[in-house]
């Protein structure tokens, strides 16, 4: 691993079509989800939720109230499948995107807290090279920890006429007591030098606490980041 200088070194065209295929295909596995859980147990839910409404009106006492129960976890079955909308849905600008997948992709699966700092310029990235982003995003964060989320993350994106810069910086939770702290920072060394070759990020030497940066660039004029 190396300290990261500056905002890093540019990401290939090659590597570029790679994290668009990834990204393209979460967005797709959620829409299919989405239309999975609507069309099936959500409309099952229902109907059992109308037929329970039913049954209480022609009860009272203690077995209305009993029902009513019921109904409310169904209720709250409902909300918990109904999938918030995909990310790259029409209408959402490159700061909503972003922010969007931040919040739903990467605080909770991959971090347990994660401050984001957005400086979204002109022109505006595209949705192919957003994609890109944050699938490189994603994939850090995987080999960092790829069982368990990260403890802290700090990101930082800027976007605009220089091209698309990514910082990143990470705490990872400890490591458990039988791997021990020296073992955990040699592998995830070794992970994230693997990832950050093929992606060609710049990612630091762990610290003695097991924190890490990387940072990675889309330059304006080249292939995957083009003016204007």
């Amino acid at each position: 691993m190396t300290t990261p200088d500056g905002p890093g070194p540019a990401v290939s065209e090659d590597t570029a079509l790679l994290l668009r295929l990834m990204v393209a295909m979460q967005e797709r596995d959620r829409r299919h989800l989405g239309d999975v859980f609507h069309d099936g147990p959500i409309q099952d839910f229902t109907a059992v939720l109308l037929s329970c409404a039913a049954v209480r009106r022609s009860l009272d006492g203690p077995a209305a109230d009993r029902i009513r129960a019921i109904e409310a976890q169904l209720r709250d079955a409902i909300d918990t499948l109904h999938l918030p909308p995909p990310v790259f849905r029409p209408g959402h600008d490159a700061r909503s995107i972003l922010g969007s997948w931040l919040a739903r992709r990467v605080r909770g699966p991959l971090t347990a807290e994660l401050d984001a700092r957005l400086d979204v310029g002109d022109p505006a990235p595209t949705r192919a090279q957003l994609a890109e982003l944050l699938g490189a995003l994603e994939l850090l964060l995987l080999e960092s920890d790829p069982l368990r989320p990260a403890a802290h993350v700090a990101v930082e994106i800027t976007t605009g006429a220089d091209g698309i810069a990514l910082t990143l910086r990470v705490t990872p939770e400890p490591p458990p007591a039988a791997l021990g702290a020296e073992r955990a920072t040699a592998e995830r060394v070794e992970r994230l030098d693997r990832v950050a070759s093929v992606l060609g990020a710049q990612v630091s030497e762990p610290a003695p606490d097991g924190s890490w940066s990387a940072s990675l660039r889309w330059p304006a004029g080249s292939p995957t980041c083009p003016n204007g």
